[in-house]
């Protein structure tokens, strides 16, 4: 067994799973602003029920403010998932804590992602496009950002939205789920004079 999430991936290798006891909530350190390495290309993070799904709580990761709980910093695919977790009070850093901010040394956390004011509970950098099943995510913020819930780039979302929850997530834009603009322009309309 693993003291945290983080320690757990730290020590995981492909095709590994890590699970989260049910009803257990992880909180601090390691278990806050969890980075997926990127040596890992098969990996699950999800709940160990000891009876059915129906009968337990899901274990849950409660942030309590101090972070986000996932980063995906690299070009993880589909076969890196997270599944039947509640991730909850999660908060993206803002322009006045990214000045301030003194982030644990973790050496696979690349620090332009780290900083990002988008994604409250989850952030999927460039090219990162994990599976999310069954997730239930709950009070978490991006409040210079999008997505305070999930916030992923590119033209993909992560596999496995429609499974999920969102409740009383906020952003500046994408209370849940937001992407980088795509490019679209708004063409000027030329509109008829009045008669």
């Amino acid at each position: 067994p693993c003291s945290t999430i983080q320690y757990a991936l730290d020590l995981a290798e492909d095709e590994d799973v890590v699970e989260v006891v049910a009803g257990h909530v992880c909180l601090g350190p390691g278990n806050v602003d969890v980075v997926f390495p990127a040596q890992l290309a098969v990996v699950e993070v999800r709940t160990r029920f000891f009876s059915t799904p129906t009968e337990e709580i899901p274990a849950a990761i409660d942030c309590r403010e101090e972070g986000r709980a996932l980063l995906f910093p690299n070009e993880q695919g589909p076969e890196v998932r997270v599944s039947d977790l509640i991730i909850r009070n999660c908060r993206a850093p803002t322009q006045t804590s990214r000045s301030s901010q003194q982030s644990p040394s973790l050496p696979s956390q690349p620090s332009a992602s780290a900083i990002s004011p988008h994604g409250g509970a989850i952030l999927c950098a460039p090219g990162a496009s994990p599976t999310f099943q069954s997730l239930l995510i709950q009070g978490c913020k991006a409040p210079q950002g999008g997505g305070g819930a999930i916030f992923w780039h590119g033209p993909h979302p992560p596999r496995g939205l429609g499974t999920c929850s969102f409740y009383s997530n906020t952003a500046a834009y994408g209370h849940d789920l937001a992407t980088p603009p795509t490019g679209l322009r708004l063409a000027p309309v030329a509109l008829p004079p009045a008669d």
